[in-house]
Formats: C-alpha cells, sequence, structure tokens
C-alpha cells in the first residue's frame, strides 16, 4: 500500500514540476521590462529615406517606420498606432507580451500586417527584434531585424543618416 502511494505521489509530483517548468516557458508579463521601456531606433533603408521605430512604456507599445520633421517623428506605417497590453489581442487596440527564457514574445494583430508574434530582448544595450507571420499555422512570413538603439538625439541620427533638416 505504501509503495503505490509512493508511486502516484511520484507520477504526481513529476507532473507538477513538468506543467511549472512549462508555465516558465511562456508565462504572461504585467508589463514591459524597465531595460526595454523608451524610443528605439533603426535605420529603414536608405531608398526609404526611413528610420524604424519602437516605442514601450511599461503598458503600451507602438511600432512604425517614419521620419522626422523637425525634432517630430512622423508615422508614415502602421497608422503610428499605440496598443495597450492586455490578457487578449484586439486589432489595433491591445498587445500580449510574455517571457520565454530571456525574451520576450509580443503578439499583435494590426491592421497594416494581420497577426504578428515578435520576439524582442535586450543585448549589450541594443534591443534585437526579431518577428513572424504565421498563416493557418505556417510561417508565411518574418525577419530578423537585428539590433535598434536608443539615441539621445533621433532627429539628429535621421538627419546624419539622411541629410538636410526637414523643418
Amino acid at each position: 500500500m505504501l509503495r503505490k502511494h509512493s508511486v502516484v505521489l511520484l507520477i504526481v509530483a513529476t507532473m507538477l514540476g513538468l506543467w511549472g517548468f512549462g508555465m516558465q516557458n511562456a508565462s504572461a508579463a504585467k508589463t514591459v521590462p524597465a531595460n526595454m521601456r523608451g524610443s528605439w531606433y533603426q535605420n529603414g533603408g536608405e531608398e526609404q529615406g526611413t528610420i524604424l521605430r519602437i516605442k514601450m512604456s511599461a503598458t503600451t507599445y507602438s511600432i512604425s517606420l517614419g521620419h522626422f520633421v523637425g525634432n517630430r517623428f512622423v508615422g508614415n506605417w502602421n497608422a503610428n498606432k499605440t496598443l495597450k497590453l492586455a490578457k487578449k489581442v484586439k486589432r489595433n487596440k491591445t498587445f500580449t507580451l510574455a517571457k520565454k527564457g530571456k525574451k520576450y514574445v509580443i503578439k499583435t494583430n494590426m491592421s497594416d500586417w494581420g497577426p504578428i508574434n515578435s520576439t524582442l530582448w535586450v543585448r549589450k544595450k541594443h534591443l534585437r527584434f526579431d518577428w513572424q507571420k504565421k498563416f493557418k499555422g505556417k510561417i508565411v512570413a518574418g525577419i530578423q531585424l537585428g539590433n535598434l538603439t536608443k539615441h539621445t538625439d533621433p532627429a539628429g541620427y535621421f538627419f546624419q543618416l539622411f541629410g538636410g533638416n526637414d523643418q
């Protein structure tokens, strides 16, 4: 009898351990980590003359391509929409954030692209950003955007890349 209870107890403990391990691999985050907050920039392509900006606060997220007019960022892709952190994704309104190891997964559904899973992490003061678009369970698009950087003068960075000053 004792042996039977020991086996059952061992099985239950193993199942709880596996369940707990799975929860640690992708657990919902209540806020964006402090080291990821702020505005992050990357050259969007010299032909386009644009910069990619990812902007995050404790509970908001936005991603846009755009340019600077004076010191003001003007988004021209994704309508410069700001999404709020929530438990469920709502098109053009909310995003979810889950921790997976040292990385975070943001799920969005924006009008320009539809459902997107983005993986973000900070490495050596740069924000790493990769995304995937799935359709019917298959990856149909994806890109590794590489390093985005915080700049003390993002408009100056833009004008240094592309010249001029659009005031």
